[in-house]
């Protein structure tokens, strides 16, 4: 290759649409599995804090692949909020893609409260944040980075000891008896990645042990932003023996129905724990974290 495109963004959008006129047909293979969008389309990195979200549905139609370019493109930074797209005639040169696609891809953007098309100015970016389409805020959120962790630990601390005083107090027996079971199998857990997943589904239970629809609603989007950063924490469960210490009040006090005591165990387990998850957020940044808290 003896030149490099001008414009890598409009390369890029050609080839996820166009084949060569002088290619020979071939036939048609499975799609090997993988990322089903591509941030460098409009000339970015993949944003390092999204790595860890799920991977979306390979097949999609061309007004889904650019609404998701375009959404990536905000959260990384591209196009902060109050800002304006490039005109639609502009964007879709640089996507390579048709003005129709184009637009059913900012109408769906719009529907996520991610842009508002404003006359006489063109499609402004609104907050992240601020979106109708819940996915769009977690999105938001983890692509926030390691700042976003203490913020959200003040609100998963907030709601820990009324999910604790309520679990103990309308848990089902087959409820209660569920959480010693999946506290038995964290104790089996070998390796910190098994011990993580084993307490967060013991929290699962506990969550809905609850009985509280709206509080389960909330824990379990707070569920869904730690499960979707989830490898950067899983330091904070390198320590098995500080974890199950921890975590054994919490079970004993909702198993026997103390409110009092629950409320207290699982905020107590919350602000430990918290230490230890910011312990191992601070842990993968350049500057060293010491020893693991217990």
């Amino acid at each position: 290759m003896s030149a490099t495109p001008t414009n890598a963004t409009q390369m890029n959008a050609t080839q996820m649409n166009a084949t060569p006129t002088n290619a020979t047909p071939t036939p048609s293979t499975p799609t090997p599995p993988g990322p089903t969008h591509n941030s460098s389309l409009l000339g970015l990195p993949a944003p390092s804090s999204l790595q860890g979200t799920p991977a979306r549905p390979i097949r999609q139609s061309l007004p889904v692949q650019v609404a998701e370019i375009v959404t990536d493109a905000v959260l990384a930074g591209e196009h902060p909020p109050g800002s304006t797209l490039p005109s639609e005639r502009d964007l879709a040169r640089q996507l390579g893609v048709n003005r129709t696609s184009l637009r059913q891809a900012l109408a769906r953007l719009e529907q996520a409260g991610l842009v508002a098309s404003r006359q006489g100015i063109g499609t402004v970016v609104l907050d992240p944040l601020e979106a109708t389409d819940g996915a769009v805020v977690l999105r938001a959120l983890v692509a926030a980075g390691p700042e976003v962790v203490g913020e959200v630990l003040e609100v998963r601390q907030a709601l820990a000891s009324l999910a604790g005083r309520s679990a103990a107090t309308r848990a089902t027996p087959a409820q209660r008896e569920e959480l010693v079971r999946r506290f038995d199998h964290a104790c089996r857990c070998d390796g910190a990645p098994a011990l993580q997943a084993a307490e967060l589904a013991f929290f699962s239970v506990l969550v809905v042990s609850t009985g509280n629809r709206p509080l389960t609603a909330m824990m379990k989007w707070l569920e869904r932003l730690y499960t979707a950063t989830s490898s950067v924490f899983v330091d904070a469960f390198s320590d098995a023996d500080a974890v199950l210490r921890d975590l054994r009040p919490v079970l004993d006090a909702v198993v026997s129905a103390d409110p009092d005591s629950a409320e207290r165990a699982v905020r107590d387990y919350a602000s430990k724990s918290g230490t230890r998850l910011q312990w191992s957020v601070l842990r993968r940044s350049p500057e060293p974290a010491g020893p693991v808290p217990v």
